[in-house]
């Protein structure tokens, strides 16, 4: 395959598919053993500092194609391609990413096609596709919902921005470029203790907020910010749904059959088929430096990152990850304090 070097700019995450119960140590790195099937691996490492976000150059290997494959290197843990037996998974407490993703293969100069913020969301479903959907009673909002094998989920992201009624949301949640227009078209993106509505979870009156740099304890079922009847999805939910609609390419049926950045000379990147619905959009997600109060939208066209409610350590929690350089779904460990989309799921006695 082909070798890109770019500059990315850092994202705080690492490759993870893990039983909920599993959690990233806050000091040395680890390695975890873990039951899922077909990731592809690279050597990417991308890296920042906790005090500001720097622009580090990210290189990228070629993809592995067998399960003895192995990516290694005298600087840094070792991992492998994720098989249907076993998938290492290499962690750090410190803002620094171990990922097997191609991010590094994204180049927006060398691509075609992407994502229009100026189009309806309506045009990113599949028109094939007969959508239920709800209101959500809090603002009146209407999103489109599918079910895909036992599970319903939004169709859409979640667009519920109201802080005076959830707290958990002041400071931490951005509309794309700043602009509320955008939230109607690709959602809210949420720091993670805003996805969880930690506020709500530790009303003690002390006003304790869980998040960035403080481990949380949650329930079984977190409803998060997500409405009545529903509930911010864990690992194991989205396992499932990764299951259910093939592993191997679960990133091409479940991505949208539009606004992908189309990378030239590659076969198995860009839009996908939207097989069932789930049409997952790249609005990428918000970097964000608490301390210099910056946040900026980064890998529009190129990412969708959704929040589990499944956490890693006190400083990060795992997300889902499509990207346009690969067929394959990923599950991640990211920093708690970036601005990430929600997918919302049925409550399962709802149904």
């Amino acid at each position: 395959m082909k070798q890109f070097s770019i500059a990315v700019l850092p994202l705080v995450m690492l490759f993870a598919a893990c039983d909920d119960s599993s959690s990233a140590p806050t000091n040395e790195p680890i390695t975890q053993s873990c039951s899922s099937e077909n990731f592809l691996s690279s050597s990417n490492k991308i890296t920042s500092s906790s005090s500001a976000k720097q622009v580090l150059a990210a290189s990228s290997s070629s993809e592995k194609k067998s399960n003895d494959d192995e990516i290694s290197s005298s600087s840094k843990p070792k991992t492998e391609p994720r098989s249907s037996s076993n998938q290492n998974i290499s962690s750090s407490s410190e803002k620094a990413v171990e990922s097997s993703s191609n991010v590094d293969n994204i180049k927006s100069s060398s691509s075609i096609d992407g994502f229009d913020w100026s189009v309806p969301k309506e045009n990113y479903l599949n028109p094939a596709v007969k959508y239920d959907s709800i209101k959500d009673s809090r603002d009146g909002k209407v999103y489109k919902t599918v079910k895909i094998g036992e599970q319903i989920w939004m169709a859409e992201n979640l667009n519920y921005s109201d802080s005076a009624q959830t707290p958990s949301l002041k400071g931490s949640m951005w509309c794309y470029n700043d602009q509320p227009k955008n939230c109607d078209i690709g959602g809210v993106f949420y720091t993670w203790g805003a996805a969880i509505d930690s506020i709500a979870l530790y009303n003690d009156g002390k006003g304790l907020i869980c998040g960035y740099d403080k481990k949380c304890v949650l329930p079984a079922k977190a409803q998060g910010i997500c409405p009545d009847g529903w509930h911010l999805p864990d690992t194991t939910e989205w396992r499932a749904l990764f299951k259910e609609v093939g592993w191997g390419s679960e990133g091409t049926a479940l991505k949208s059959q539009k606004g992908w950045n189309i990378i030239k000379a590659s076969s198995s990147n860009g839009n996908g088929t939207d097989a069932y619905g789930f049409s997952a959009f790249p609005v990428g997600l918000i970097e964000n430096d608490a301390m210099y109060h910056d946040h900026k939208p980064r890998y529009n066209g190129m990412l969708a990152y959704f929040w589990t409610a499944t956490e890693g350590s006190a400083k990060t929690a795992q997300t889902a990850e499509f990207e346009n350089a690969n067929r394959y779904a990923g599950l991640h460990y990211t920093a708690k304090d970036m601005g990430i989309s929600i997918r919302c799921i049925k409550d399962a006695n709802k149904h």
